[in-house]
């Protein structure tokens, strides 16, 4: 009877060494992966969505006669910018978009920035921030989640595993929508870091920044 006992103690013990282990690796495997990405797929804005050829972006305007010479030259890096006004998008996606960045990696779509003009109002940036997110299908922001010094500069940002949804309401001036290709933009700082010889440097990448007119 007493071995009979000591046996079953001793399988009791190994099954809960075994349940202890297969709890560590599934919280270990949850904690490398992160919290799930809460879209759906990556949004789409005004004509314009990440991982478009530089073809299908002209046949999202309505002139593109003079977007090749706006284009900014070839780099070592892979990535090239332009900047588009508003009136120059086909049909109803220039409403209320005073001009659009865009940024290509490898002549693929990498980084979407839409700044929007007096023409389209909110009353705030809470209401900016519902109203683009259910445009874009993101997840309606918290008080916590919405960035900023005070209520009328702030941001709400996105991050999934290989793009990242920026909204940024400044002062109501100019309110933005950033879709970035994070992978993209990953690739363009690894070639750029380092120097011809081999040395590491430190550079700053920030698609979203309007280039000068």
């Amino acid at each position: 009877m007493k071995r009979l006992r000591s046996l079953q103690i001793i399988l009791f013990i190994m099954a809960l060494s075994v349940t202890c282990a297969f709890s560590q690796k599934k919280n270990k495997k949850e904690a490398v992966q992160g919290p799930p990405c809460p879209v759906q797929q990556v949004p789409a804005l005004r004509g314009f969505r990440l991982g478009m050829p530089l073809l299908e972006v002209k046949g999202a305007l309505e002139d593109t006669s003079l977007f090749d010479a706006k284009m900014s030259g070839a780099n070592n890096v892979g990535s090239r910018a332009v900047r588009i006004q508003g009136s120059e998008l086909k049909g109803d996606n220039a409403e209320g978009v005073d001009d659009v960045d865009l940024i290509f990696v490898d002549d693929r779509l990498a980084n979407i920035k839409i700044n929007f003009n007096s023409a389209m109002r909110w009353d705030s940036a809470t209401d900016f921030f519902t109203r683009m997110s259910e445009t874009l299908g993101l997840p309606k922001p918290s008080g916590e989640e919405a960035r900023g010094s005070n209520q009328r500069n702030q941001k709400y940002t996105v991050e999934c595993s290989n793009f990242s949804v920026t909204l940024a309401y400044s002062f109501g001036v100019s309110p933005s929508v950033s879709i970035s290709d994070t992978v993209a933009q990953k690739k363009v700082v690894d070639r750029r870091s380092k120097t011809d010889e081999g040395e590491i440097k430190t550079i700053t990448i920030s698609p979203g920044r309007r280039p000068p007119r």
